[in-house]
């Protein structure tokens, strides 16, 4: 499942990846928010499904991503992506208590204060829109 969030007042497309053990983001989405976010020299060696090794040698720290007015962090390697600014995997999803909710399209998430955040992608002509908590009472 995707959304559309923000990082520093960046919009991203998000991947909500239930199938992944680490967080990634964008090279191209850290280019643009150079020097605003914290990084340190780590590597990471990813065994791609068509058998072939990359490393990644960049994490960055408590990276804010901003969801439905609540701030998560998230701890995420620079990586060449397609499709999806970030993708945040089970190290994340259990850190905040996610479920998906295939059948559904939601997720729910669990900010540090315990408050549940439900967020719901909804079908409107070709596509999926993510909509919030109280569009849903309205709905």
């Amino acid at each position: 499942m995707t959304g559309n969030f923000s990082v520093k007042t960046h919009p991203v497309e998000v991947l909500f990846n239930s199938g992944a053990t680490q967080s990634f983001v964008f090279a191209g989405l850290v280019s643009t928010m150079q020097g605003t976010l914290m990084s340190r020299h780590f590597l990471l060696s990813l065994a791609l499904p068509n058998g072939k090794i990359v490393n990644c040698k960049e994490l960055f720290i408590d990276c804010p991503i901003l969801i439905h007015n609540h701030q998560f962090l998230a701890d995420l390697y620079r990586f060449e992506l397609t499709g999806s600014n970030i993708i945040l995997s089970t190290d994340w999803l259990s850190k905040h208590q996610a479920q998906i909710d295939c059948l559904k399209l939601k997720i729910n998430l669990r900010v540090l204060k315990g408050e549940k955040i439900i967020h719901m992608w909804k079908l409107r002509g070709s596509g999926l829109r993510l909509i919030t908590q109280q569009e849903l009472k309205n709905f």
